[in-house]
């Protein structure tokens, strides 16, 4: 919804501010002032000017939207071959409290169009997987600024054989500079790892067919800590560069 004047003395963002707080493109604030998800009227040169208060309520319903799915519901992206192993991790994530939208696949160029699709809160790969696809998995995810966002899953075996860094960003300089690191695989941009997590692999299912519950808690347990600094990196930066008295109404 757009006005040729404002209608009280309420604060207002231009564009290009806006789309900084809301992390989007300067064509996509202009769409969402002519959807009316945005509030904004023009100056006499032809300028959007948007509601702050607008911008606010964006903010707001992204927040609980997050906050809604740390504690409800996960997508999760399972890359596990041979598929024979389906079941068996089906299984397993039936014992999980959680609600699961799993989606499973054994082909690394499958799960890359998934991941890149679907944007799952977290991608799970199975030791199973080789060490060439796991890197060409996330190579490619790495160099996808949407993608790289997603928490992985990665067995330890194979990045204790890589020396590729795990945990929080921040803590990645500091890895990479270890010089027990390997030349395989080839270095990347620091800002091009994905958030890498690790977990020492067990077996999905013992030999007298009982769910190996330890194992399916530990994911679990990772997989909502991982959803959970999601949430919290999402929605601080949007904060950055608010005043006080705006962050403490959001």
């Amino acid at each position: 919804m757009e006005n040729q004047h404002p209608e009280n003395s309420e604060k207002y963002l231009s564009t290009r501010q806006t789309a900084r707080q809301l992390q989007v493109s300067l064509g996509t604030v202009q769409k969402m002032v002519e959807t009316g998800e945005l509030l904004a009227w023009k100056t006499k040169g032809g300028h959007r000017r948007i509601l702050q208060s607008s911008m606010q309520k964006i903010l707001r319903l992204r927040r609980d939207n997050l906050r809604y799915r740390s504690t409800e519901e996960f997508m999760v992206l399972a890359v596990l071959n041979p598929p024979e192993l389906y079941q068996e991790f089906q299984r397993l994530a039936e014992a999980w409290q959680a609600k699961i939208d799993l989606q499973l696949t054994c082909d690394a160029t499958d799960a890359l169009m998934k991941a890149a699709c679907l944007e799952p809160d977290l991608i799970y790969i199975d030791a199973s997987i080789s060490d060439s696809e796991h890197h060409f998995i996330l190579t490619h995810l790495g160099r996808n600024r949407r993608t790289r966002q997603i928490s992985v899953l990665v067995n330890s075996d194979y990045l204790m054989a890589t020396g590729l860094p795990t945990g929080p960003k921040e803590d990645y300089p500091e890895q990479l500079d270890n010089p027990r690191r390997h030349e395989y695989p080839p270095a990347l941009d620091s800002r091009q790892y994905v958030d890498l997590r690790m977990y020492q692999h067990q077996e999905f299912v013992f030999e007298n067919q009982q769910i190996n519950l330890r194992f399916a808690r530990q994911l679990e347990e990772m997989m909502r800590l991982c959803l959970y600094e999601k949430h919290e990196r999402g929605i601080q930066p949007l904060f950055e560069g608010l005043d006080e008295e705006i962050k403490s109404q959001i």
